[in-house]
């Protein structure tokens, strides 16, 4: 489903919970429409403390519970504004009514005038956008308290969503929401495919949907297939205003110039109503009226005419890739169904679409919309959506919180994996521990067997000094330790067993999924998640060439050596000095026993300064290799505390995370529709 980036919005892991709400604003060229989802809150021990909204639920923009306003602005001449029904109606001469301001970003950004205005078309968004949250706020206390989240739609078009223009849009709409409230950008006919979805509207979407959202300035299409969870988004502006447009034209003669007309904005507003009337009951006698200097000029709006209208009359529209596209609103509908036709046909190798097809926003109430989506699409079932004013809005408030509830089953889900890896580490330690303990033995050793031998000037303590010293210069021993650890990260990495990193991955997210949806999940989702073999391949190249992972270097650097040899010395004095009487009946392990070691302690301080014969010096010597497997011990210990520092570890979870994250989130992605199965 295409989950949104919220990082790009500065909604991130460390906040999201500041969020108490969600507002989905359908913002269009024609009317506006809000929905409202209260977010689930939990403790952090993931108890339930706020319960969250089962459903969106529409808001209120007056006291008189209007769920829809008209998208107009009237300022008057003080500068007091009035949004909607009550801008209209109102003096031309005491101020100015503003329509059809809604514009894509670049345009936006390139500060386009309204016409004949010295106003701006952002400046008219954002005073716009101000009064609408006034208006939610003041009618709808006390839901929209706290932080909230403002989801506002728009075109799937790439004048909206490419290259950062969704983001831009989101921050000049930010300009008027306010510090309460964080700007989200999200494609409309995605929000009304995931409203019809969730709300059940169909049966049965396992063969896809196409969801046509018919909005006042743009034609949306997205196309989903459940199977693989892919989508299309098509986008045109074939908006609905053309239609009011040409009605005004039939209202234009000699008689009638347009030059005459007294008002054009709030003309073509009246107009766009009596259109609304006309395909909501077209068996209803509807007029429509144009104001003129000298006259109120009144039609009826017959089947002659809107056929017209619809079917004959020219329109052009351009986009970024084609300045200038020409033809009837039919025809140009016609052929935009079908090509959404046939880009799943070449998307998905010929195969006919035979799912589901949603007709939503409020032009999918002219009549040919329908039997025209029924020809094109004969293998489909066709539903038209019973309220498509609100199927944007409350589709915003249903994908914000879906995508919310994705997001934060994400970071739960990161979150139970850092902690088994970090679980798994002593294992890795282990590893590193037994395959480099023979190195150090061998290094300690023949330094022991210098000793013997050249010893007779150097005491214990020079001689752990000295070893301490060459063992961290010693450049071949670095490297030979740094091959050897590489090929044990390598095993470890690798390891396919239940141990095995990439299983205990894959294993915890699909615990975590289970855990989530117990019942609603079909069982050929449910072990869904996979890592695939090339994407793990490049996970681990990424740990072995990141300087934050030096498990080598952090060995060497941070090896007691000197404990080491402290320990293995201390383990020799009962072998080479022997044990007083009054402690031969003591236990023989001395670590357990607080005389001994501190008799042991005691030997050890005295004889470390002291000067030792050949004879002794063998001893050590011989007892060292005798005694080879309690020392060998010692130094597998020793390593195991020093081999990975806590940034070592930090660094590898965090690696292997990150280069995972995109197979868990398209993971995710893939059960997000069940977010509605609560």
């Amino acid at each position: 489903m295409a989950l949104l980036d919220f990082s790009k919005f500065n909604i991130t892991e460390a906040n999201i919970d500041e969020y108490d709400y969600i507002i989905g604003l359908d913002f269009g060229h024609g009317e506006t429409s809000a929905s409202y989802c209260k977010l689930t809150k939990r403790d952090r021990y993931g108890n339930v403390i706020v319960e969250g909204s089962k459903k969106p639920v529409d808001l209120f923009f007056d006291s008189n519970d209007k769920r829809k306003i008209m998208s107009v602005l009237f300022i008057n001449k003080k500068n007091v504004m009035k949004i909607g029904q009550q801008a209209l109606g109102n003096n031309p001469e005491a101020g100015r009514l503003f329509s059809r301001f809604k514009a894509k970003p670049s345009r936006l950004l390139q500060n386009e005038c309204y016409p004949l205005s010295d106003r701006t078309k952002l400046e008219l968004i954002q005073l716009f956008i101000k009064e609408v949250i006034n208006a939610l706020k003041q009618n709808n206390s006390p839901k929209l308290g706290g932080k909230g989240i403002l989801a506002v739609g728009c075109p799937s078009s790439s004048d909206w969503l490419a290259n950062g223009r969704d983001v831009q849009y989101a921050n000049i709409l930010q300009k008027a929401a306010g510090h309460d409230l964080r700007v989200i950008i999200m494609p409309e006919s995605r929000a009304s495919l995931i409203k019809v979805y969730k709300e059940k509207a169909i049966l049965d979407c396992n063969k896809g949907v196409i969801v046509f959202d018919h909005g006042s300035s743009t034609l949306d299409a997205t196309s989903i297939n459940f199977q693989d969870n892919t989508f299309i988004d098509e986008s045109i502006p074939l908006g609905a205003s053309y239609i009011e447009q040409n009605i005004f034209e039939h209202f234009i003669d000699a008689a009638h110039p347009k030059s005459s007309v007294y008002d054009y904005e709030n003309d073509v507003i009246g107009l766009r109503l009596s259109k609304e009337a006309y395909y909501s009951a077209p068996d209803t006698r509807v007029k429509g009226s144009v104001e003129f200097e000298d006259e109120c000029y009144s039609k009826v709006l017959t089947n002659k005419m809107m056929t017209n209208v619809t079917h004959e009359m020219e329109i052009e529209y351009s986009t970024d890739l084609e300045p200038s596209v020409k033809g009837t609103w039919y025809s140009l509908y016609k052929d935009f169904l079908q090509e959404t036709k046939e880009a799943w046909k070449r998307k998905y190798n010929g195969s006919e679409f035979d799912g589901v097809v949603i007709l939503t926003g409020g032009a999918s109430r002219m009549d040919f919309v329908e039997e025209l989506a029924r020809k094109i699409f004969n293998r489909s079932t066709i539903i038209r959506d019973t309220e498509p004013s609100f199927c944007v809005s409350r589709g915003l408030g249903w994908a914000a919180s879906t995508d919310i509830d994705a997001l934060k089953l994400i970071i739960e889900t990161k979150e139970k994996i850092a902690k088994k890896l970090e679980g798994n580490i002593p294992l890795l330690e282990e590893r590193v521990a037994k395959k480099v303990s023979p190195i150090v033995f061998q290094y300690l050793e023949s330094k022991m067997n210098t000793w013997v031998d050249y010893g007779e000037y150097e005491t214990l303590s020079e001689l752990i000094q000295s070893t301490k010293k060459s063992f961290l210069n010693d450049a071949g021993k670095k490297t030979e330790i740094q091959t050897l650890v590489k090929d044990v990260l390598n095993n470890y990495l690798n390891d396919n067993s239940s141990n095995g990193v990439k299983n205990i991955i894959v294993t915890t997210v699909n615990e975590v999924f289970r855990d989530k949806f117990p019942h609603a999940i079909r069982e050929d989702v449910v072990g869904y998640f996979k890592i695939n073999d090339s994407k793990w391949k490049n996970a681990v190249e990424e740990i072995f060439n990141n300087k934050r992972v030096d498990i080598s270097g952090s060995l060497v650097d941070n090896l007691d050596i000197d404990g080491v040899f402290v320990g293995i010395v201390k383990g020799l004095l009962i072998l080479v000095i022997g044990l007083p009487l009054y402690l031969l009946g003591s236990v023989v392990d001395y670590l357990f026993d607080t005389e001994l070691v501190d008799w042991v302690d005691k030997q050890f301080e005295d004889n470390k300064n002291k000067r030792l014969n050949k004879d002794k010096r063998r001893k050590y010597l011989a007892n060292m290799r005798t005694k080879k497997s309690e020392n060998m011990t010692i130094i597998e210990n020793s390593i195991k505390s020093s081999c990975m520092s806590d940034s070592n570890k930090k660094a590898l979870i965090d690696i292997v995370i990150k280069n995972i994250d995109p197979e868990i989130n398209n993971a995710v992605d893939t059960i997000s529709l069940y977010f509605s199965q609560k």
